[in-house]
């Protein structure tokens, strides 16, 4: 009986839990100018607040604005310039008041602090210099005439307005993004505790597959399945080796699988070689060499033969050199052959596992409202689907690939005609997934139903991180 997808779910994450203690133990702090696409081990606040001190939001002259209120095109307020202020420099110490009958401003710089006021009148506004006329005299002192009044606290950015002391960064458990580089640098941060990369092996099975760069031949394909996961892995920041195409031989995959075992490798992914036929030999081979199976088949389409396990790791040894018996640390992921179908199972089984692994909360759906527009839905059995409702088997858990549209009508998504697993060209015109969950035989135009992207952040940074809370 196949394992539902919410059990399968289940199950994976339990295990990433598990093994996550030792690998969030070996976590390392790398500059952040490396740091992008890693996760974050520890949450991060701000030790200081920025700006630290009030400071100009444009060029221009540091002005009382009390001192401006009558000022008009008939009646100018002249003031005399004292000094220049420029963005990192110590604040001067003037008097708001007046001199030589006329009152005083400073020339201050976007980013400079404010002067400090040795007066009751304090410096509170700054009003830019495309605002004011110079006035030409006969001495060396620079005058600037205003014909308009200041607003208290105008061209002025407070202390704390950006950044305040103990402020949250970024979370741990948080995916580092250009923008969080942006927030350490400017905070003075320059390195972060991140978790070690997942080591993991891709491969693909199959003697009909030949590498990328071969001339192909007669029932032979291309490999997609490798090429496109590694693609996706490397781009989530993990440590990525892609073993490339194994033959249909049995003894030949057993002895590259034992010495993967003794590769120390967190995560191991296959594709193909799940099923029922002559040659789908993967389940036989890693039971044969100790792996606990802890589902084959889950009741989803595409994907339904998929296969997880646990691997022995055989580089575990007891102080005599002798091998710990059955010590269970390394996933095994058997993703169906189909590139539709290993790309599901890819994005909604092993994506789960590794955000668990890295002590992520699960990813969060996009809700969008089904496109009253929706086509039939083509299979290899043929369409199933009407004009107006889609039809999909209950008793499954279904990913199909669509498009999600962004307008003044809110969100909205349009199911993909071809959903054939052994199609690649349909992902092209897709930008997410869509999943219906087992107990629902048909969906409604205009319905809410969930989406999620073709892969993390492929739509930009919808996915909300949150902080996990697991000790």
């Amino acid at each position: 009986m196949a394992t539902s997808y919410l059990d399968a779910i289940d199950i994976i994450q339990s295990l990433a839990v598990q093994n996550s203690t030792n690998f969030a133990a070996d976590g390392l702090s790398i500059p952040v100018k490396e740091a992008v696409g890693r996760v974050c081990k520890d949450n991060y606040y701000s030790l200081f607040s920025t700006p630290s001190a009030d400071t100009s939001a444009m060029d221009g002259y540091a002005v009382n604005s009390e001192s401006t209120r009558g000022a008009s095109i008939s009646s100018p307020v002249i003031l005399c310039v004292k000094g220049t202020m420029a963005a990192g420099d110590a604040p001067l110490e003037l008097s708001s008041g007046w001199e030589d009958g006329f009152l005083l401003c400073t020339e201050i710089m976007t980013g400079a602090q404010f002067p400090a006021s040795t007066s009751d009148m304090q410096f509170d506004a700054c009003v830019r210099i495309e605002d004011t006329t110079p006035v030409c005299g006969r001495t060396s002192t620079k005058y600037v005439q205003i014909v308009k009044p200041v607003c208290k606290n105008q061209n002025r950015r407070f202390a704390g307005t950006d950044f305040r002391k103990k402020d949250l960064i970024i979370p741990a458990g948080s995916a580092i993004r250009p923008h969080h580089v942006m927030a350490f640098a400017s905070l003075g941060i320059n390195e972060v505790a991140v978790y070690q990369r997942p080591r993991i092996a891709v491969l693909s099975t199959g003697s009909e597959l030949i590498d990328l760069g071969s001339h192909e031949k007669d029932n032979h394909i291309h490999d997609s399945n490798g090429p496109y996961i590694s693609a996706v892995l490397q781009e989530m920041g993990a440590d990525v080796t892609n073993l490339g195409i194994i033959k249909d031989d049995y003894v030949e995959f057993e002895n590259l699988m034992l010495e993967l075992c003794d590769a120390s490798y967190d995560v191991i992914i296959t594709t193909g070689a799940v099923s029922k036929g002559k040659y789908d030999f993967i389940r036989r081979v890693i039971e044969a060499i100790g792996a606990k199976v802890l589902f084959h088949k889950v009741a989803i389409r595409p994907g339904h033969p998929v296969l997880f396990a646990t691997l022995p790791s055989r580089n575990k040894k007891e102080g005599d050199g002798s091998v710990l018996p059955g010590l269970q640390s390394t996933a095994f992921f058997g993703l169906p052959g189909n590139p539709l179908a290993a790309a599901s199972c890819f994005r909604f089984l092993v994506i789960p596992y590794l955000r668990s692994l890295h002590r992520q909360l699960p990813e969060k759906a996009l809700p969008a409202r089904l496109d009253t527009m929706v086509t039939k839905i083509k299979r290899p059995e043929g369409p199933y689907a009407s004009s107006q409702t889609t039809l999909k088997p209950s008793y499954l858990h279904v990913f199909w690939h669509g498009k999600l549209r962004f307008g003044l009508d809110g969100i909205k998504v349009h199911i993909s005609s071809d959903q054939g697993s052994g199609k690649v060209r349909p992902l092209l015109a897709s930008n997410c997934w869509i999943s219906v969950p087992q107990g629902k035989g048909s969906l409604d135009g205009d319905e809410v139903i969930d989406t999620f992207p073709l892969y993390p952040d492929s739509l930009g940074s919808y996915i909300t991180e949150e902080v996990n809370n697991l000790p």
